[in-house]
């Protein structure tokens, strides 16, 4: 299996989302996709009426950049040659068509080399004045970020959610944060503080510093994942920022009357939030990375005011 920002992938799992994604961005463009038993023959998967043909690929495992490239390297030569030696076939198909475009589409690509590799190879087969390509014939590499808009479409008629996968932030950047905003963490040790009851069992600190630092962790491995949500589906993150803004006067409001057990009351919110961010997005987004969510904004409230209690 192959680990993306976005899930996980394997040959056939990666050819089925693929092909997805390209039905519906190509729709109006004819895309018609090629049976895998000819696709292996032929060297592409499926192509549009305007003359731009795809390849999949998707690795068996998380290579290192150099390896990854040589792979990524060879399925992009090997695959170019299909179209010379099975041209009679590939005619079948296409007839009278220019092939303007070639393009692999691979979850992830890390070396530059290979973006270099498809120019080369660009250039070879213009020379090879060959009657189906194009006099601008091109040869292009495209990683899973080419179907950001298609991929909660595509991810929904699968029953996938979506998911962000990231490296979480190492202790020693925890560290430097927590040194540099003693504002915000002394709220959180506060009014986790207050979280416990007056008669609660002793290491109280001990514990509160527990759930500080993974309150703070959380935080910081929310925004990495706000952050990318922002930048690969804007329409998902407004609308996550909308809905959160409008609980969040609820929750500033419920901490401003006086209770008997801060724990309880935090729990609620806690719960609803969690409630809420289900209902409003469980039919788009993976049920974990809403559970990271709701942690991350739990903690943002914990280090400004909307959740407060009285010690």
């Amino acid at each position: 299996m192959y680990q993306t920002e976005f899930g996980f992938f394997d040959g056939d799992s990666w050819e089925t989302f693929c092909q997805r994604c390209l039905k519906i961005r190509y729709r109006e463009d004819g895309y018609q996709s090629i049976p895998a038993h000819y696709g292996g023959d032929l060297g592409i998967e499926g192509y549009t009426r305007s003359g731009i043909v795809f390849q999949c690929y998707c690795p068996d495992e998380n290579y290192e950049p150099k390896k990854l490239y040589e792979h990524q390297r060879d399925k992009v030569t090997k695959d170019l040659k299909k179209l010379v030696t099975y041209e009679e076939d590939l005619l079948k198909f296409i007839k009278d068509m220019k092939i303007k475009k070639w393009i692999l589409l691979t979850p992830s690509y890390h070396n530059k080399d290979i973006v270099k590799h498809c120019i080369d190879k660009r250039d070879e087969y213009r020379k090879k004045n060959m009657t189906y390509l194009d006099d601008e014939f091109d040869v292009l590499i495209q990683d899973i970020e080419f179907f950001l808009e298609e991929m909660p479409i595509a991810f929904g008629m699968a029953n996938k959610r979506l998911t962000i996968e990231i490296e979480n932030i190492p202790k020693e950047e925890v560290v430097e944060w927590e040194k540099a905003q003693i504002q915000e963490v002394d709220n959180i040790v506060r009014k986790t503080t207050a979280t416990f009851l007056h008669n609660s069992n002793k290491n109280i600190e001990r514990k509160v510093r527990i759930i500080t630092d993974k309150r703070i962790s959380d935080y910081l491995n929310g925004s990495k994942k706000m952050r990318k949500l922002q930048t690969t589906f804007q329409d998902q993150y407004e609308r996550l920022v909308r809905v959160i803004d409008i609980y969040e006067s609820t929750v500033e409001e419920n901490c401003l009357y006086p209770t008997e057990d801060n724990k309880k009351l935090f729990d609620e919110i806690e719960k609803e939030l969690e409630t809420m961010l289900d209902k409003e997005f469980g039919d788009v987004l993976d049920s974990l990375l809403i559970i990271e969510l709701k942690r991350y904004v739990i903690s943002d409230w914990l280090m400004r005011c909307p959740i407060d209690f009285e010690v």
